[in-house]
């Protein structure tokens, strides 16, 4: 009995052994702490992907990249800018002096302004989320935390390459691929690029075209250069830019609210109406500056009213029209709206997600350069 259950043990150990073994993971290395270090012995909360995580996961850009990370959120704001926030901690401000509170970096330069909104990810080696503060090692503009871009480098051991084409409905196309080509045995050369162009989504009741399209390309040329066993330069050089008619907001389902509290009402997702612009931040300002001119109207109209009895008591006839007239003006501008009430009262929404109707056609241009070099 006894020479079973040890002969059992030592079997069920192997198999774990065994097992153990297979599902050894590949071992991640990143460059969160400014060093390269493995992810299982860097104490910070980051997230890292490769490319191929990238494409496995279909996180092509920035803001799929939200849906794989926790506490990642990015939306889209006005004038091409993106708040990027990370365990609640971005930006809300809107102006070309507004810091960010997360800190983007390609190949390890700071980018202050960066197409992340718009651009894709193509060739990279790996993305990092690192999640804030990050302060100690990224300096300002990175309480909320820091997302590193590492690219591709340009590798002299062997010529390599890769080509991707895809295709969908809307006429849309797109490219990805690079091209690896060592030059001598410490010189090597590597170009990546991409290509997007798709027609638009939406169609413009007003004019009859259709808007919401994509027509967006970028390069990269990666010089790697080795002179000594002990120094490596790396030069990078990187363009993005983009043409199109993309808008800026997105077409939503909407029950107008009449009393002006919420813009919209709940519950309705296949009613399309425009929204009430009073329960807004613009609508609420405007309405008390309304009502405040409107009292002040109101006060002018009694003191005329008051002058102009004066004048008649006094024999006056003529200053006292005068007054009177003045009175009657600023009643009349007091009981008038200075403001509509709802803005877009007299706008049109008309039914379905891709059909809007607006007399002017979006225009949307957007272009990056980059160059980093690394010693």
């Amino acid at each position: 009995m006894k020479k079973t259950l040890l002969a059992t043990s030592v079997a069920a150990f192997a198999a774990v052994s065994q097992l153990s073994h297979a599902q050894l993971l590949e071992e991640v290395i990143v460059t969160a702490e400014k060093r390269a270090t493995s992810i299982q012995d860097t104490p910070i909360a980051v997230s890292a992907f490769s490319q191929d995580d990238l494409d496995a996961q279909l996180i092509n850009d920035q803001m799929n990249m939200q849906f794989n990370v926790p506490s990642l959120v990015m939306t889209k704001g006005n004038f091409t800018s993106a708040d990027v926030r990370i365990r609640g901690v971005g930006t809300g401000a809107t102006g070309p002096a507004a810091d960010a509170g997360v800190g983007i970096h390609m190949n390890g330069a700071y980018l202050w302004s960066s197409r992340m909104f718009e651009g894709q990810y193509y060739d990279s080696e790996r993305v990092e989320v690192l999640r804030g503060p990050q302060g100690t090692l990224y300096g300002r503009n990175t309480t909320g935390g820091a997302i590193n871009v590492i690219t591709n480098k340009a590798d002299s051991s062997g010529m390599s390459g890769n080509a991707e084409v895809t295709a969908g409905n809307y006429n849309a196309t797109q490219f990805k691929g690079f091209l690896n080509m060592p030059l001598t045995d410490n010189l090597a050369v590597r170009l990546a690029g991409m290509q997007l162009q798709r027609d638009g989504f939406q169609t413009n009741l007003f004019t009859g075209n259709d808007i919401d399209d994509r027509d967006m390309w970028s390069g990269r040329l990666s010089v790697n250069w080795t002179p000594t066993d002990s120094t490596e330069l790396n030069l990078t050089v990187h363009h993005f830019d983009e043409e199109d008619s993309r808008t800026r907001s997105q077409k939503s389902a909407c029950k107008k609210d009449p009393s002006g509290i919420l813009g919209c009402l709940p519950g309705y997702n296949d009613v399309y109406e425009t929204p009430h612009s009073a329960s807004g931040i613009s609508g609420a300002l405007t309405t008390q500056i309304g009502s405040i001119a409107s009292g002040v109207y109101g006060v002018y109209a009694a003191l005329a009213a008051q002058q102009a009895a004066g004048l008649a008591a006094a024999g006056n006839a003529e200053g006292a029209a005068a007054a009177q007239a003045q009175a009657a003006a600023m009643a009349g501008l007091s009981a008038q709206a200075l403001f509509p009430v709802d803005d877009y009262a007299l706008d049109t929404n008309p039914d379905g997600m891709r059909t809007v109707n607006v007399d002017y056609e979006p225009t949307y241009a957007s272009d990056e350069t980059i160059v980093t070099l690394e010693l």
